[in-house]
């Protein structure tokens, strides 16, 4: 899992609120959660749908992010730049074997 700070608010009642975007490895799930404080009062609870709109923004910014870097390092896998590292650990491991270098 991948866990990033979407940013931090502070509800007219004085309660801070913090949003966590957290992804998995696969990119399959996708969540935000958001910490108080203190326990959030129904006051805290209206000024939430505030914090949410800006943290969905600063998520949606982070996955293009993501996204941006997923696709430079496949283009560059496709281009033979880069090897993934299982792939490469196994034609060492191959090569190693069959009396190649070591």
């Amino acid at each position: 899992m991948v866990t990033r700070s979407l940013g931090n608010w502070t509800a007219p009642s004085g309660n801070r609120c913090d949003a966590t975007l957290t992804v998995d490895r696969a990119g399959d799930s996708v969540g935000i959660s958001f910490s108080w404080t203190s326990p959030p009062s129904p006051e805290d609870r209206d000024f939430h749908y505030e914090a949410l709109t800006e943290a969905m923004e600063a998520a949606a910014k982070a996955l293009l992010q993501r996204r941006v870097a997923f696709e430079a390092c496949f283009d560059m896998w496709a281009a033979g730049i880069v090897v993934p590292a299982a792939e490469a650990e196994a034609a060492f491991r191959k090569s190693a074997t069959a009396g190649g270098p070591a």
